[in-house]
């Protein structure tokens, strides 16, 4: 039957209707009245409309109010829990009803209220009402997890922290067994703490697991009190408290325990703990082999009275006045009654609250081998050679005052250091490094030369020799390093090295002044000596006089020229006619030369590219760059290439930290570098037999580079050009 109702029909059921009907925002505030408003409460509709009702509730019954609008909101509606509100005459009545969310809902946008009196049910039970709030807050607000089960262990009613324990919701669990959701371990004893619950017994079970809805565990200490009637049990009211939290903490405090026990027994050396009745509280076993005794014979027995051997006056008096001041102490104390000879111990006390804990240390072998020490240390101390003593990981522990005077570092410059990090330089070999730490790390004796640097950056040749320390089980502890001073040996070996270069050189120049002499000056010589002899025979009239005169200039002229090369070359070898080097700005050099080059670059349409900075310096002989950079410049004229114009272009660059590099590129006919490598600047080689020369001109330019103390080289390729680069 179709609904034929009008909004009248509706309006008048709500006015008529006993129930109070309100249409609450999210915050509580009375958006809707009805009219039942002014019978219930004494208050007009008109007058609550815009007032928050929850200031109408009681305080002692707010709590459970608020929380039912807010659970509301992610539901369709719930009942409302019984709770009492203000009329206008100032008492209080007791109200029941209902709570839906129509938030959604467009026409209303609210949550709707209906309540209703309950005087009856109130003044029935009017001496328990009290209680029943009492019981209601310690059961929904009790901060752990408060369930009721029925007898056969299903959940009648739970408070939010049983679904926040379990991860289920109250819908969920509400009517399934309390068993089901015990860890399989546990299951026996919930079962039996449940059987003795239905028997009337109270009890805690101290520790249960459940398996909640992620498929963890949570430990929870489970208290279980019977619900009873008459003497008969009804029903069974549980808190579960989570103790999970806290077992890990007691797990992680056991773990940390046996780990702090097993760190303490692992201390080779004695140690007690005494408490403030200088009772035995914890002995490790190396005290008690130390004694002879087991450790148990040790706990809760006084140690002056159980161990009189160590009641010695000092370490009483120590002992006394750790327990007065409350600050640690640590000393030296030698034992006599502990073995069978004098023992001497490094003892450490510390307090702590509740007693105080001991360490021992027997440096008994330590005292005597510095005692020793200080005997060797003496003669060590004397010696002029530097001395190192340097621990088991290679860093220096001591020096005598000849390592200071060697290298001028003092013991508080280089302790804790190796010594390589303080004396190694930028010209100690890398391949000596490496092999002096492999040496070490195979800890055996070795010696090696190697370059060092003083502390103020001077060099210094040392001979170093290095003998390990092993102790009883062939393990090295310490090495001692012996450093002489041989940096007067490498001069002399320099100076012997050097010497056997220049040989080689003078030997080299001998060889080609040997070429020269064997075919440069045979030739002229033996030509001159012919026409001479022929002179002799002809007539001054005849023209074959005049002809053979002419050729004798001509031999004459060649034998001066060679004779003039040799001068050069030697010149040039003999390291007394070098004049001293000076700063020399380069780009006023290069100018120098292309202004006594102009008019034969100029004839030939050459360019010159000068890339060098105006105030790049170096530091040379000035007369010696001049000629060098002249021939190179003179040289690419003279090979340049018919086919294109010259083009030339000088550059220079810095590399290292003081070294200068001095390019000249020319795009002439250039060299077959796999022919001419080996020759290119040797004695009257040429290799451009159409163009006039004589062979000489590079060689004079190496000889010339060279006494520099420089190095030259050279890259070119068949009509493409070279590049000859000097490096000074």
């Amino acid at each position: 039957m179709k609904n034929t109702f009008t909004p009248d029909f509706y309006e008048s059921l709500v006015k008529t209707n006993t129930d109070l009907i309100a249409v609450l925002d999210q915050t509580g505030v009375y958006k809707y009245v009805s009219e039942a408003a002014e019978s219930v409460l004494g208050y007009p509709a008109h007058e609550l409309a815009g007032k928050n009702s929850l200031g109408f509730v009681h305080e002692d019954d707010l709590a459970f109010v608020v929380a039912a609008l807010q659970k509301v909101r992610t539901r369709e509606s719930l009942p409302l829990p019984l709770f009492r509100m203000r009329t206008i005459a100032g008492d209080w009545k007791w109200f029941e009803g209902k709570v839906t969310n129509k938030l959604e809902d467009k026409a209303v946008q609210g949550l709707v209220t209906v309540i209703r009196n309950v005087p009856e049910q109130v003044d029935a039970q009017s001496t328990n009402a009290p209680g029943e709030v009492f019981y209601h807050a310690l059961f929904y607000n009790h901060p752990d997890a408060v369930f009721t089960l029925d007898g056969e262990g299903k959940y009648i009613e739970v408070n939010a922290h049983v679904s926040q324990l379990t991860g289920y919701s109250k819908q969920e669990l509400l009517g399934t067994s309390f068993l089901q959701y015990i860890h399989p371990a546990y299951y026996d004893r919930a079962q039996e703490s449940l059987n003795r619950a239905n028997q009337g017994v109270s009890h805690t079970a101290e520790e249960l697991s459940i398996v909640t809805r992620q498929q963890t565990e949570a430990i929870v200490c489970l208290t279980i009190v019977p619900v009873l009637l008459h003497g008969a049990v009804i029903g069974i009211q549980g808190i579960a408290k989570n103790i999970t939290k806290d077992k890990e903490a007691e797990e992680q405090i056991r773990k940390q325990a046996e780990q702090l026990n097993s760190i303490i027994e692992s201390i080779a050396d004695p140690f007690i703990v005494l408490d403030e009745q200088w009772r035995y509280a914890y002995v490790n076993s190396a005290f008690a082999a130390y004694l002879g005794k087991d450790t148990e014979e040790f706990i809760g027995r006084n140690v002056w009275k159980l161990s009189p051997e160590l009641k010695t006056p000092l370490f009483y008096k120590k002992s006394l006045e750790v327990a007065a001041t409350n600050e640690p102490v640590s000393f030296y104390e030698t034992f006599s009654e502990l073995s069978s000879a004098p023992t001497t111990m490094h003892i450490s006390i510390f307090p702590f609250m509740g007693g105080f804990s001991v360490f021992f240390n027997d440096v008994t072998f330590e005292k005597e081998l510095q005692g020793e020490f200080e005997k060797l240390s003496l003669v060590v101390s004397k010696t002029t050679n530097g001395i190192i003593i340097l621990s088991q990981d290679r860093k220096i522990e001591w020096i005598n005052s000849g390592f200071t005077r060697l290298t001028g570092y003092t013991l508080t410059d280089v302790l804790q250091k190796r010594p390589g990090a303080i004396l190694r330089g930028p010209e100690t070999n890398k391949r000596t490094v490496s092999r002096i730490d492999d040496q070490f790390a195979l800890g055996i004796p070795f010696s090696e030369e190697v370059l060092n640097y003083r502390k103020t950056g001077e060099q210094i040749w040392v001979k170093l020799d290095v003998i390990p320390i092993l102790n009883e089980k062939r393990k090295v502890v310490k090495f001692i390093s012996i450093l002489t001073d041989i940096t007067d040996k490498k001069k002399s070996e320099h100076k012997l090295l050097q010497l056997a270069t220049d040989l080689y050189k003078q030997n080299r120049d001998l060889q080609q002044f040997t070429y020269i002499v064997s075919h440069n000056l045979r030739a002229p010589l033996a030509n001159a000596t012919g026409l001479t002899n022929l002179l002799c025979k002809v007539k001054k009239e005849s023209p074959m006089f005049d002809e053979a005169l002419q050729k004798l200039k001509i031999s004459m002229r060649r034998l001066d020229n060679v004779v003039s090369d040799i001068n050069s070359v030697l010149t040039i070898r003999d390291s007394e006619q070098v004049a001293a080097k000076e700063q020399v700005v380069l780009l006023e050099v290069c100018q120098q030369v292309l202004a006594s080059l102009k008019d034969q670059l100029t004839l030939c349409g050459a360019t010159v590219n000068v890339e060098i900075p105006p105030d790049y310096t170096v530091h040379t002989n000035k007369v010696y760059l001049y000629n060098i950079l002249h021939s190179l410049l003179a040289n690419a004229l003279k090979y340049r290439s018919e086919t294109r114009p010259l083009e030339v272009t000088i550059r220079c660059r810095r590399y290292g930290k003081s070294s200068t590099a001095i390019s000249i590129t020319d795009n002439g006919t250039g060299m077959d570098m796999e022919k001419v490598k080996d020759s290119i600047f040797t004695l009257y080689k040429r290799f451009h037999p159409h163009v006039e020369g004589k062979g000489i001109g590079l060689f004079l330019v190496k000889a010339q580079v060279e006494s520099l103390g420089g190095r030259i080289k050279v890259k070119s390729k068949p009509d493409a050009g070279t590049t000859f680069t000097i490096f000074l």
